[in-house]
């Protein structure tokens, strides 16, 4: 009987397994407070939690939820691809949080007396963030980035 040409291999055709590395739990615990802060800070979006400073306009309701998709959806987005080894967006989140750090600052102290809550919950919040970025930058975190990036040099990718 004649070779059908369109006939599948007789061999099993698949992509290598990488050995991909075990997310270490330094890396896990950075990305699961970032992601707490960002379920505590969307309190602070209530009304009568956070006031408006006067003079300012009360801010309509689904501009304040449009803001909360975007950006938690930035921060969910960023955090799992920190999760998958992504190391842009380590930096991405880096930068991200650094932008609202600097935003929010200047502020933290009019807030304690306008809306003690949502101030609180800022001055907390900042530096948890600020830890789980340390730990994205240090110790087991920074070790991890550099592991698969040496992987993926070396495979090509």
């Amino acid at each position: 009987m004649a070779r059908n040409p369109f006939a599948p291999p007789g061999a099993e055709v698949a992509d290598p397994v990488s050995q991909q590395l075990p997310v270490p739990p330094q890396v896990k615990l950075a990305c699961q407070m970032i992601i707490a802060t960002l379920v505590v800070g969307i309190i602070t979006l209530f009304p009568g939690v956070r006031e408006p400073a006067a003079g300012d306009a009360e801010v309509p309701f689904l501009f304040t939820l449009v803001l909360v998709v975007v950006f938690g959806g930035l921060t969910l987005l960023l955090a799992s691809r920190i999760l998958q080894g992504r190391n842009w967006a380590r930096w991405a989140m880096l930068v991200y949080l650094g932008a609202g750090w600097a935003l929010a600052g200047p502020s933290l102290a009019d807030d304690f007396y306008l809306s003690p809550i949502a101030a609180i919950i800022d001055a907390i919040s900042i530096p948890v963030e600020a830890v789980a970025c340390w730990m994205l930058f240090t110790g087991a975190g920074a070790q991890w980035f550099a592991a698969l990036a040496a992987g993926r040099t070396r495979n090509g990718r």
